[in-house]
């Protein structure tokens, strides 16, 4: 019987595989792989070699296509300028795993690209293989089950259109592109996550390729350990996800948004007014403080920044909507004007608006952490810090965490763990490359003043770059240990580069 965890020849090895080395003489498979000693370089011949095995792509550093490439598999406009010795755009599971065993015989590291949203451009680093997954996108749903089994570069978008017609959704990122591989991995701070929690509590399994090349499937009874890190691990995670199991939920039938404008004038006294506002809403509405470009007015003038205040009920109906919104009718005061009122949103429209505020083509710099501080001082160092910000694009986020809701379960024992009741961040948005050395310059001062305000930060959106604690500050002490070692268990070689370090940026 053919095992479908291994490929089309049970063993594990592709028919595809199978002949191309039998045509070159069958010795690395009857050696198990182990032809080549550990440690040798590759050359231009053993890149031609695994290009012959792959039903995917092989750009090498100085061939045609790589610097394209290169560019392409970052989504900043701002491309980092780290080299990969070659860029494997792989077709299939099997390609990840004759790709991962490629560079176990060569010696090389190798790096995982789902989708290139990393601000910091984790998944691109000087030397070593770069997997590139994008072409990985299938969705297998099975409505009765409530589940769907998705591959890694699969947006969360496309998963949503395919879940609402079945009544089914999942708390996929806040825009349309995002993919599911980084995102899931890095815990997934995502819509709805009131009601649903971090999206990574919704993977009930992974098939992951090992540092072997062998492919393992991990979820609660087979192979904790990596399951354990899958759901939170970010870029320390050992292994290349090839494919997510997925916990789906009823969608809401009444999505309902309201928006509130203020002047930062104003910012004292609304950020008094959130954690009584945040404590008087259900877990069931997503609060979000933008302070950004005002929008504009009949006269087209601009109007510097502002607070917009957004709320998003994930309702069963509109009155229920209507009822849960109330609280931001009653409290926001006289000097609020109003943007939206009750303004039925379908799910993928949320996305869409969320994505309208990080344009494609722009560069970008950014950073995030967890805050126990008072809301009104969080806003009050975001808005300084905009004030000086070099370009007028820039602007900052601020969430307000609900509580979990009243009995529900603890969240299960995994890597993601570390948040607190506010998530902040300042993102750096410009145009022209000439003006990089001024808004980094910014951003590395904003990430400074603001540090003292941080109980943490998420892996998953921080800029690894900016302290060499950086990622083990993404996690509590006792993950911090225990990733450790998972790695050491599953990596003992260090196949898998890990968190990107100021020294290799």
């Amino acid at each position: 019987m053919v095992d479908p965890l291994r490929g089309d020849v049970p063993g594990g090895t592709s028919r595809r595989r199978l002949l191309a080395g039998l045509a070159s003489g069958g010795a690395w498979i009857l050696a198990g792989c182990k032809a080549w000693p550990r440690g040798r370089r590759s050359s231009a011949t053993a890149w031609d070699d695994l290009a012959a095995e792959l039903d995917g792509d092989v750009l090498v550093r100085a061939g045609d296509g790589y610097e394209q490439r290169r560019r392409d598999v970052q989504w900043n406009g701002r491309k980092e300028p780290r080299h990969p010795e070659a860029i494997v755009a792989v077709a299939s599971t099997d390609d990840v795993r004759a790709a991962v065993r490629f560079a176990d015989r060569a010696g090389l590291r190798v790096a995982v690209r789902g989708g290139g949203h990393s601000w910091c451009g984790s998944p691109v680093r000087d030397g070593g293989l770069l997997l590139d997954l994008d072409r990985l996108r299938a969705v297998e749903l099975d409505p009765d089950a409530r589940e769907a089994r998705c591959q890694p570069a699969v947006r969360g978008g496309d998963l949503i259109r395919a879940t609402l017609p079945h009544g089914l959704a999942f708390p996929v990122g806040h825009c349309l592109g995002v993919p599911l591989s980084g995102y899931l991995l890095s815990g997934g701070f995502g819509w709805n996550g009131g009601t649903w929690g971090p999206a990574c509590a919704s993977v009930l399994g992974v098939d992951v390729v090992d540092a072997r090349g062998e492919l393992l499937r991990a979820d609660a009874e087979r192979n904790a350990d990596l399951f354990w890190a899958a759901r939170g691990a970010g870029p320390g995670f050992p292994g290349v996800v090839t494919r997510f199991r997925l916990r789906l939920h009823a969608a809401p039938r009444a999505i309902r948004t309201t928006a509130l404008e203020f002047d930062l004038a104003d910012l004292e006294r609304v950020g008094a007014w959130l954690p009584e506002l945040r404590a008087a809403l259900p877990p069931g509405v997503e609060l979000t403080c933008l302070i950004a470009r005002a929008p504009a007015r009949g006269d087209g003038n601009p109007r510097g920044r502002s607070l917009q205040l957004s709320a998003t009920a994930f309702a069963e109906d509109d009155a229920q909507a209507r009822d849960w919104l109330a609280p931001l009718e009653t409290g926001a005061g006289e000097t609020a004007a109003r943007i939206s009122r009750l303004q039925e949103t379908p799910f993928e429209s949320l996305l869409e608006a969320m994505g309208s505020h990080f344009p494609g083509g722009r560069r970008y710099g950014s950073d995030v952490l967890w805050s126990d501080a008072p809301p009104a001082q969080v806003l009050g160092a975001l808005a300084a810090k905009l004030a000086s910000a070099p370009s007028p694009d820039s602007f900052a986020l601020c969430v307000p965490v609900p509580p979990p809701p009243a009995g529900v379960p603890p969240l299960p024992d995994m890597a993601f763990g570390l948040f607190a009741p506010m998530f902040a961040g300042v993102y750096g948005c410009w145009s022209r490359a000439d003006d990089d050395p001024a808004n980094l310059a910014w951003l590395r001062d904003a990430q400074q003043s603001l540090q003292p305000l941080a109980t943490g930060h998420y892996v998953g959106e921080s800029d690894l770059t900016a302290a060499p604690d950086r990622a083990r500050h993404s996690f509590t002490e006792t993950a911090w240990r225990t990733l450790a070692t998972v790695r050491s268990r599953r990596d003992p070689d260090g196949r898998f580069f890990s968190f990107l370090t100021p020294e290799e940026a």
